[in-house]
């Protein structure tokens, strides 16, 4: 599908709760049982509808709406109305780039702290160091540490996952 801007949006999902084999079985007692059901002008003139087509209400035992967390472009829809799902299949995705980026970053400011951390203990074994810069190097890397698993859970967030299975029922993207 075609990206989208997007700021919010909301997708709605709903699984029903009758099964094909159901609706068909309704269907064959309704119309094939040779019931006949009157209307209101039948009932008074007394005429009758010979056969008439049965009536069924499908109702979701489950609905949800989705509502992204962060703002940004929508990259992919799992599909269009109508589309079937299975539960913890990813539904949307979000452009996610920029948080990719940053991910790259903290990675690599990481991997400088834990160097300079290791370089600061050497130090201190050799006694070129005092331990508050090897309790300052430790303190940066854990920062840097910190910001890896922001980015992550930034990135997690690019990616939302349907609840259920079922089928996307109502689409609406802003």
């Amino acid at each position: 599908m075609a990206a989208a801007e997007s700021a919010h949006f909301t997708l709605r999902l709903s699984q029903a709760t009758l099964s094909w084999a159901t609706v068909i079985l309704i269907g064959v007692l309704g119309g094939g049982s040779g019931l006949r059901a009157q209307t209101a002008q039948g009932a008074a003139g007394g005429a009758s509808v010979a056969s008439q087509t049965p009536r069924v209400l499908l109702v979701p035992s489950q609905e949800t709406t989705l509502v992204s967390q962060m703002v940004g472009r929508v990259n992919s829809l799992a599909g269009s109305i109508g589309t079937s799902f299975r539960a913890g299949q990813p539904v949307i995705r979000m452009e996610c780039s920029e948080h990719e980026a940053k991910l790259k970053i903290a990675e690599a400011e990481y991997h400088s702290a834990k160097e300079n951390l290791d370089a600061k203990q050497r130090l201190l074994d050799l006694r070129a160091a005092g331990e508050v810069e090897v309790s300052m190097a430790a303190s940066a890397a854990d920062k840097a540490r910190a910001q890896i698993d922001y980015a992550k859970t930034q990135i997690r967030l690019c990616s939302i996952p349907a609840p259920f299975s079922g089928r996307i029922v109502k689409l609406h993207i802003r």
